[in-house]
């Protein structure tokens, strides 16, 4: 898959990646194309509370066990055990607040 310039750039500054529950929405192409491309060290994803909740739960208020959902989609568009990506998340998340 090409890189997408935004994301190009972005990894070129060693920048993190989050993504929300907006990403499970089907209309959401961007976060589709780019999810695959983003680095394992370079991704963390977010609640985004009380906004955007996981496409399972549009127009409802986003809750923080909704990352669960996020975590779950991000996981297969990776192509990888959703295990690993939260303990990935998790260390990148450390890593960014040292």
């Amino acid at each position: 898959l090409p890189v997408t310039v935004p994301v190009f750039w972005g990894l070129s500054l060693n920048f993190y990646f989050s993504f929300s529950g907006s990403c499970t929405y089907p209309g959401n192409k961007r976060a589709l194309e780019n999810i695959p491309l983003i680095p394992n060290d370079n991704l963390l994803i977010e609640t985004d509370a009380p906004d955007l909740a996981p496409f399972d739960h549009y127009r409802q208020q986003c809750l923080p066990e909704y990352l669960l959902i996020t975590s779950r989609f991000i996981a297969d568009q990776k192509k990888i055990e959703e295990e690993y990506l939260k303990e990935i998340t998790t260390a990148n998340f450390n890593r960014l607040r040292q």
